[in-house]
């Protein structure tokens, strides 16, 4: 499992034993799982059956953890909005990974930073407005902290479901958590596509009664597919070979 990309959270999926009473005389109520399988079958059941398989915070029966960890390849381009003490700020955020490679890409006011991490080596490249890239050898040493599984796990606590989204033309399943420490709490959204990709981000942070800082990732388009190209450095590494 690749810990530099991915989220690891233990959630929980809300299972009902169903109920099956003896044959029921006329115009005694039916079993529900037996009502959605007619439904279905008659062809106006759909809708009852997707809520019964998929409602909201199940992801077809699968955990949060199951699902964060169950895919190793994908992009997606997020628009993201951070308010703090500082002022507000928004921009782009392109998140790669594939395999034990991963790269993050920041683009806001003009300026672009961009962070890859794999195996064999990273790199950190700095763009700005009327310059070429600048691309160093190493990695970030900043941590990306929306991101990070160990961080985000921790700062998400205990998770449970918080419904259903539809984000970059998919249905994703949401949860929800809250991390205290000391005066500061945390309360965290996360929502991902039934097969594990990261779509939605949601902070809100607070000191006290009041609330500090605020944080939003949006995914605007998804990428299944990813080439090997976009763990490439775009210009020649200072001190090292592209």
């Amino acid at each position: 499992m690749n810990k530099k990309c991915l989220l690891s959270i233990k959630g929980y999926y809300p299972y009902q034993q169903p109920y099956y009473p003896p044959p029921p005389p006329p115009r005694k109520r039916f079993p529900i799982i037996l009502v959605i399988i007619i439904l279905a079958v008659i062809g106006v059941g759909a809708f009852a059956a997707y809520w019964f398989f998929f409602g909201p915070g199940s992801a077809g029966g699968k955990s949060f953890e199951e699902l964060i960890n169950a895919r190793d390849e994908y992009k997606v381009k997020f628009n993201y909005v951070w308010k703090g003490q500082q002022g507000e700020y928004n921009g782009i955020f392109i998140l790669a990974r594939k395999g034990d490679s991963c790269k993050v890409q920041f683009s806001q006011a003009g300026t672009e930073i961009l962070s890859v991490k794999k195996p064999d080596g990273g790199f950190v490249c700095v763009k700005t407005v009327g310059r070429k890239w600048f691309c160093m050898k190493g990695e970030s040493k900043k941590k990306q902290k929306i991101l990070s599984p160990e961080e985000i796990k921790e700062e998400m606590g205990e998770v449970e479901p918080a419904g259903q989204r539809v984000i970059a033309g998919e249905t994703c399943s949401c949860w929800k958590g809250t991390y205290t420490k000391g005066n500061m709490k945390e309360e965290n959204l996360v929502c991902l596509t039934n097969d594990g990709i990261i779509t939605y981000v949601e902070s809100k942070v607070y000191m006290g009664s009041t609330q500090t800082a605020y944080m939003i990732f949006e995914a605007e388009k998804i990428w299944r597919s990813v080439s090997d190209d976009e763990f490439k450095p775009p210009v020649k590494l200072v001190g090292g070979t592209p």
